[in-house]
């Protein structure tokens, strides 16, 4: 199942990554001279969560973790993702040029996933490393 659950949010990624970059063939045929800093970040963000969450699969496949502790691993860093897409995305829409210095009000999303990252990651190392 954690297999799963880290392939279809792969695939989610990699669809949200797409049609971010129709925005941004929208944006640039409008006549902007770059494209926004955010909307760039979140169109390249999905696409390289996306490559995170499949090579978990590998992961995930090594671990000698109970299948309950993969799911939650994976459930974590695909819900990690997700909030990292959100944050960027909101920081284009809003306009932000920079997160931090602007104190934008998506930053606390950044500091979930985060944290859902590592805490993910970290089961499934966990998991790889007890099984050598």
């Amino acid at each position: 199942m954690a297999e799963k659950v880290l392939v279809v949010g792969g695939l989610l990624n990699v669809a949200y990554g797409l049609l971010l970059g129709l925005a941004i063939v929208r944006v640039r045929t409008a006549g902007a001279p770059a494209t926004p800093r955010y909307l760039h970040a979140a169109h390249i963000g999905t696409f390289l969560q996306a490559a995170v969450l499949f090579g978990l699969v590998w992961a995930v496949r090594l671990s000698d973790l109970g299948s309950g502790w993969q799911q939650a691993a994976a459930w974590l860093v695909v819900i990690a993702s997700g909030l990292v897409a959100v944050m960027d995305t909101f920081n284009w829409l809003t306009g932000v040029q920079d997160a931090f210095a602007e104190k934008s009000k998506a930053v606390p999303l950044g500091a979930l996933a985060a944290i859902g990252d590592a805490v993910g990651v970290g089961i499934l190392l966990v998991g790889v490393l007890k099984a050598l």
